[in-house]
This record gives C-alpha cells, sequence and structure tokens, in this order.
C-alpha cells in the first residue's frame, strides 16, 4: 500500500510538471527584440521547401504591445511575400529593404504568435507563378537582443558579457563599466518559479500524506 502511495504522489508530480510546461510554451513574448530560427516546409506534404534554402537564418521578431512582427530576408529568386491572415486571406508583406549586391529582399510581417505555422504565398521567378509554403518556428531557438539602454551604440548582443576599461594616468585613476545583457525572454524565469512551486507543493503534500498514513498505521497496531 506504502508503495502505491508514493507512486501515487510521484504521478502527480510529473503532471504538474509537464502542465507547467506547456504553460510555458504558450506563454505570450515580452515587448522586445528577438531572433528565431525558422523552416519553410512544402504546404502540401511537410518536406522541405525550396524557398527554406532562400531564407537567411535566424529571423528577427519585433513584439510590440502583444503583437508579433516578422522581419525575414530573403533571395530575390522569389518575391511579393504575403503571409496568411486570420480570415484565410493572405497579407503581402512590407518590403523593408533590398540588397542588390547579395540579391535579397527583406520583408516586415505580422505572425498572430510563433506557436503555430504560418501559411506564406510567393511568387517564384524561375516558375513565373505563385507557390505556398509553410513558415515554422523552432521556439526553443529565440533569443532576446533587446537593446539594453536609450541608444544601438550602448549595446551588446544577447547572451554575452562585456567589460570596457579606460584609465587616465594624469589622474592615476581607473573607470571600470560592465554591462550584461539579458540572456533569455523574461518566460524562462516564470517557468522556473512555476516549476520550484510544482516542487515545493508536491513536496508538502508528500510529506502530509506520509504523516498521515503514519499515524493511522500507528492507531492500528495500538
Amino acid at each position: 500500500m506504502k508503495n502505491g502511495l508514493f507512486k501515487g504522489i510521484l504521478a502527480l508530480m510529473m503532471t504538474l510538471m509537464v502542465f507547467t510546461g506547456v504553460t510555458f510554451a504558450a506563454a505570450p513574448l515580452q515587448d522586445g527584440q528577438y531572433t528565431i530560427s525558422v523552416d519553410a516546409v512544402n504546404a502540401s506534404n511537410g518536406s522541405p521547401s525550396m524557398a527554406n534554402d532562400s531564407i537567411v537564418k535566424p529571423v528577427r521578431l519585433d513584439v510590440e504591445k502583444g503583437k508579433i512582427f516578422v522581419t525575414m530576408e530573403m533571395a530575390d529568386s522569389m518575391y511579393d511575400l504575403a503571409a496568411e491572415t486570420a480570415d484565410g486571406s493572405f497579407k503581402v508583406a512590407e518590403e523593408v529593404s533590398e540588397n542588390v549586391a547579395a540579391k535579397t529582399i527583406t520583408y516586415k510581417f505580422e505572425v498572430k504568435s510563433i506557436d503555430e505555422p504560418v501559411m506564406m504565398e510567393t511568387i517564384v521567378a524561375a516558375m513565373g507563378r505563385k507557390v505556398n509554403f509553410v513558415l515554422q518556428f523552432n521556439k526553443g531557438s529565440v533569443v532576446n537582443v533587446t537593446p539594453q539602454g536609450s541608444t544601438a551604440s550602448n549595446t551588446t548582443p544577447a547572451n554575452t558579457t562585456s567589460t570596457n576599461t579606460t584609465t587616465t594616468n594624469t589622474t592615476n585613476t581607473t573607470t571600470t563599466n560592465t554591462s550584461t545583457n539579458v540572456e533569455n525572454p523574461k518566460t524562462g524565469d516564470q517557468v522556473l518559479s512555476n516549476l520550484m512551486n510544482v516542487i515545493l507543493v508536491a513536496l508538502v503534500m508528500t510529506g502530509a500524506t506520509y504523516g498521515v498514513y503514519h499515524i493511522k498505521g500507528k492507531k492500528v497496531t495500538n
């Protein structure tokens, strides 16, 4: 009976931890800038699309007041990129810039979330017609690159720490400025906190259940 009790508690802990993970995956990104890896797959069979090699990876995400905008650079052999909207129609992406030397075009378009793939539409120059592909987001590759400070010159790419030291010989003083950027989206802190809470609750439940079982066992013995 005791083994069954502990197995039941362990199963409960695992269920709660899985639930916490699902909540983390669905948590929205905080406002800021991110990079994320993407894949373009065939809309009909899920195999890699011809568009996959045309996309410069990773792409950039700009989250503004909860809205997610994707900035994506593609080879100009595909043009007039459009993303599917909630009503099933396609909205032409904004053409941000064109790099003639690299033969690429940079587009910007809005997506509802990165939890679901987005149907895309583009014209393939060699074929002279529109084709569709599905854009999939690799959520595990998200990196927070939100600038720290008011100007870009004061920022350092995410996941790095920089230390600048300036020494003035005339005054014999040394000034050290250290800046550390955010390594992960804020949602990482949330899932860690949730996981710790789950473990704490599970431990309390285990102790309380064992205590009750132990007391009942003594009463039966007496």
